[in-house]
């Protein structure tokens, strides 16, 4: 429904004025968690020490899914629309930061890449392009390497899963002590899903064990949406869901409008990497970020679309 009304919406009055209207949905929980910081309200989530504001929500999942939308929106705003478009989409980035929410942030890499990124291409003469873009995307691979240096701790876990990718398929029974703490206990957990699943009979495998199966078997779901749906919808659910994502993406990279495109497609990529690790199709929160995504997709011509029409008007004439 949201996507609809969002694809209505683009449509009869324009993207900008649609996201701009969007915008104000997130004055409230932007501003609780602002407050949050101001009053040293954070809550203690991780082993390590590290804190999460996140406004006084319930968990920093849900709230970093709504600071990801707001990035998402705010990065679909054409720079003349609002005044200090740039300087905003910065501050949501370090809100998102201070979430403490590591799948949340490797999510908004790509798409605050794409973002700084296009934003100094469009301001470049097409001679200027090449050896300024060079320097850009220097400057953000520096960007990115300190910050992985200054959170390391909060990202070893993804390092060493990295390194080691082979735990993912290892029975559960054989798992160490430390190898159970691996990523909050998410590798453990996916490979007690894995393991039940290749153990299934054929018709399992091919269609799942069910919807909200795993409560019959777990303890914990699945921290994983590949991993949560090859296991209750097998290998027939898997496959659509992973064929919905490749035809979005396809579509976002065939936009008519490009700079609109690579900010879709590389928020969608953000999107995917965010499902390895957590499940945002499980939130209300994840659903609208979605949602936004495939309104928006779809509300903008694509560049066969626009070829088309174009070759049925020369026809006409």
């Amino acid at each position: 429904m949201l996507a609809g009304a969002l694809f209505l919406s683009i449509r009869s009055q324009g993207q900008n004025e649609t996201f701009k209207k969007l915008l104000v949905a997130f004055v409230m929980p932007v501003t609780l968690q602002v407050l949050s910081i101001i009053l040293g309200e954070a809550k203690a989530t991780e082993a390590d020490g590290s804190t999460s504001y996140i406004g006084g929500y319930n968990h920093e999942a849900a709230f970093s899914m709504i600071i990801v939308s707001f990035i998402f929106v705010l990065g679909l705003v054409n720079r003349s629309a609002i005044s200090f478009r740039t300087t905003l989409f910065t501050i949501a980035v370090v809100l998102l930061v201070l979430v403490n929410y590591r799948t949340a942030i490797l999510t908004i890499l790509p798409i605050a890449a794409i973002f700084y990124f296009t934003l100094v291409e469009q301001r470049l003469k097409p001679s200027q392009k090449a050896p300024v873009l060079t320097i850009v995307t220097m400057v953000l691979a520096i960007v990115f390497f300190v910050l992985s240096l200054s959170m390391q701790e909060r990202f070893a876990d993804v390092g060493l899963l990295v390194g080691n990718l082979d735990l993912i398929f290892k029975a559960p029974m054989y798992f160490s002590d430390a190898e159970q703490d691996i990523m909050s206990a998410r590798v453990y957990i996916w490979s007690q899903y894995i393991n039940a699943f290749t153990n299934a009979d054929l018709l399992h495998q091919i269609f799942g064990f069910g919807p909200d199966s795993w409560k019959y078997k777990f303890d914990l779901y699945a921290h994983n949406t590949y991993v949560s749906y090859i296991y209750e919808y097998g290998y027939f659910g898997f496959i659509s869901f992973i064929g919905l994502l490749a035809y979005i993406l396809t579509v976002s990279f065939n936009l008519s409008n490009k700079p609109l495109g690579k900010i879709l497609a590389f928020s969608i990529i953000g999107f995917m990497i965010m499902n390895m690790a957590t499940m945002p199709l499980w939130n209300i929160e994840g659903l609208i970020f979605f949602a936004l995504a495939l309104g928006t997709v779809f509300a903008n011509p694509s560049v066969q679309k626009n070829y088309l029409e174009h070759q049925i008007s020369m026809e006409v004439k």
